[in-house]
């Protein structure tokens, strides 16, 4: 017997040969099966041992953020607590102490400051590795695979052989098992990830509990700052949790389970605040090009749950378009172009939006801004000509318009009729309210039923 090594980066591989029998075909389909088993395993091996190693780094910085976040705990419920004590006394005056106005701009300089340097960092870390190990897991699987496949194989017809072959199965049997070693320590790498999985999620979960009641700190300040009650749902609340009457039941453009729903005090609850008379949102250049207007459909959408801040919106958002440079756009420079009188248009999709907006020409360009981009009408200067078909389509949209207008304030407690003949007026077309409320009143009793479709680019995205 001579015994044969090969040097290999995962481990030394040693077999004894009896050099008086002649190296069979599939010995050597052997060896190099074995060989390529090698060389998958270093790989994994090598991953996983990586993986490991970036999961301890991780789980350094989890000791860091587990330390920093208690404190913020602490912060968080006390604010909470102030804020809910203060809002059961109604004492809307709370805001103005001093104290406690330090006291939340200290906690919000800290929450920031852990969420940017310590939390994202760690959970984009995080992300990196676990998509790593999934890599990992799917290379893990094929060796296991390989591995039953070279079992089946060659290693199998070693043990049928082996009275024929050079290669003594005895120190073979050895030499596999010595390998087959290391795929236990593979399943530690697996087992270890697990471990450490179920400690980082332990303590996400208490965080995200924690970041969950801190969400409240900006809905209680809002309900605070809210002296006229204009974030009332109540009635929204109880189709919501089944109490609502059907019969009387608003026309939802989206139904009050929606998480828009659910957010809308928290995104949008400052402009309950009696001192705000105008709703000023900024929109990216990019975006209007894009066509993009969901932010302000869903505002617009989630605004018909709150009705009593229904007529405080109306004709109070003026939206801003921002450039590439970060610079809002003056007038000449969006009004008249075909981009910003498209994405306007667009709004279309809900034509209520257009008794929400403060600027004539955006309410123009909701109704009619793509005839105006196609240059549809004929006219001298500012001032163009609406007459024929161009007229009637015009005419329709507005009425279209209109009739929305009353089915998104259908059982609301909110009474549009002011605000429908004022637009009617102002733009002067021959149609009355009469003719819309008649309609509108028909299709009432015949059932109105309204589904929204989100969009991407302008594209409907599948629910």
């Amino acid at each position: 017997m001579i015994n044969k090594t090969i040097e290999h980066p995962l481990r030394t591989i040693s077999f004894d040969y009896d050099e008086t029998k002649p190296e069979l075909p599939f010995e050597k389909e052997l060896l190099a099966a074995y060989i390529k088993l090698h060389d998958d395993l270093y790989a994994v091996d090598r991953k996983g041992s990586k993986m490991v190693y970036d999961y301890k780094e991780i789980d350094e910085e989890l000791q860091v953020v587990k330390k920093m976040f208690a404190p913020l705990e602490v912060s968080i419920n006390t604010i909470v607590g102030k804020l809910k004590d203060a809002l059961n006394k109604n004492d809307r005056n709370f805001l103005d102490d001093e104290v406690f106005l330090e006291f939340l701009e200290d906690y919000n300089e800290k929450i920031t400051h852990f969420s940017d340097n310590f939390l994202h960092p760690m959970a984009a870390k995080m992300a990196i590795v676990d998509s790593e190990f999934d890599v990992f897991e799917v290379e893990n699987n094929k060796l296991d695979e390989d591995l039953n496949e070279y079992d089946d194989g060659p290693s199998t017809k070693l043990c049928e052989e082996h009275e024929n072959a050079s290669i003594d199965l005895c120190s073979y049997d050895d030499d596999e098992q010595a390998m087959k070693e290391i795929f236990d320590k593979i399943e530690d790498y697996v087992k270890f990830k697990n471990q450490f999985i179920d400690k980082y999620n332990e303590v996400m979960d208490w965080i995200n509990v924690g970041y969950a009641i801190a969400g409240q700190i900006q809905v209680l300040i809002h309900e605070l700052s809210d002296d006229q009650e204009l974030l009332d749902s109540s009635i929204s609340d109880s189709y919501a949790d089944g109490t609502g009457d059907a019969s009387k039941k608003p026309i939802y453009f989206i139904e009050p389970t929606n998480e828009t729903v659910k957010g809308f005090k928290k995104q949008y609850g400052a402009i309950a605040a009696s001192g705000v008379h105008t709703v000023v949102i900024n929109v990216d250049q990019e975006v209007v090009e894009k066509g993009d207007n969901t932010m302000i459909s869903e505002l617009l959408a989630g605004l018909q749950h709150y009705p009593k801040m229904i007529e405080k919106m109306i004709f109070a958002i003026k939206i801003e378009i921002v450039d590439y440079d970060g610079i809002i756009l003056p007038e000449d420079q969006w009004k008249g172009f075909s981009a910003p009188m498209n994405w306007y248009h667009k709004l279309g999709s809900m034509p209520f939006a257009l008794f929400f907006l403060e600027d004539h020409d955006a309410r123009a360009y909701v109704l009619m801004g793509d005839l105006f981009a196609d240059n549809r009408f004929e006219g001298d200067g500012e001032r163009v000509e609406i007459k024929g078909e161009l007229l009637q389509e015009v005419t329709n949209r507005l009425f279209n318009t209109c009739y929305f207008f009353m089915v998104f304030c259908h059982n609301t407690g909110f009474e549009p009729r002011a605000y429908i003949e004022a637009i009617l007026a102002d733009f002067d077309f021959p149609l009355t309210y009469e003719q819309v409320k008649e309609k509108f009143e028909e299709d009432v009793v015949k059932g109105i039923y309204l589904r929204m479709v989100k969009t991407i680019d302008g594209k409907p995205m599948e629910e």
